[in-house]
């Protein structure tokens, strides 16, 4: 939550767990510009790094934008996939109602 709120300026006011899905730990945060889901990657999991991921979140966004029906993610100076001060691969996107 710290990373978020330091990068983006966004204020966290409550999280919720998700427990869908396989390894990774996921969140759907509120936040003051509105629901955010956050995906914390499991170091086990992907043990060979995140490259894969890192190209596809790549694509997603200017998807988005050229009007496909996918979520946009949020870059920080250029990356996706965003690191904690301990350490933690994380991304996010905001929740939209209509996609």
């Amino acid at each position: 939550m710290k990373d978020i709120e330091t990068k983006y300026g966004w204020i966290v006011h409550a999280v919720e767990s998700n427990y869908l899905g396989y390894g990774n730990l996921k969140w759907i945060m509120t936040t003051n510009i509105g629901p955010i889901f956050v995906k914390q990657y499991c170091k086990i999991r992907y043990r060979r790094g995140l490259d894969g991921v890192r190209d596809a979140l790549k694509y997603q966004h200017p998807m988005h934008l050229d009007g496909i029906p996918c979520q946009p993610v949020y870059s920080y100076n250029s990356e996706y996939i965003h690191t904690t001060f301990s350490g933690e691969d994380y991304r996010f996107l905001v929740l939209a109602q209509d996609i």
